[in-house]
């Protein structure tokens, strides 16, 4: 399934936070990709779009990352998530 089409499927306020986390994530790999090669996103900033208790939310975060061309590399549920470029090298 396409992005446009998943997002389609959710309320106004998760496709905006989904569009807006991409970029977020896009903008930080590319500044940092040097330095660090992923991106942090904490756990407040997780709630927006997949509350704590939703169901299958790391596959649901997963999902994202690859409909986005990124990598899940590490989630901790309560701490973070962080993504890498799907290009990225496995340490």
């Amino acid at each position: 399934m396409l992005l446009r089409e998943h997002l389609g499927a959710l309320p106004a306020f998760a496709r905006d936070g989904m569009k807006i986390l991409a970029g977020q994530i896009r903008r930080q790999l590319r500044l940092e990709s040097g330095k660090y090669g992923h991106c942090a996103i904490y756990e407040h900033e997780l709630q927006r779009i997949w509350p704590m208790n939703e169901e299958n939310r790391k596959a649901k975060i997963e999902k994202f990352a690859k409909e986005q061309g990124f990598r899940l590399a590490y989630y901790k549920q309560g701490l973070c998530a962080i993504f890498e470029g799907a290009s990225a090298d496995v340490e």
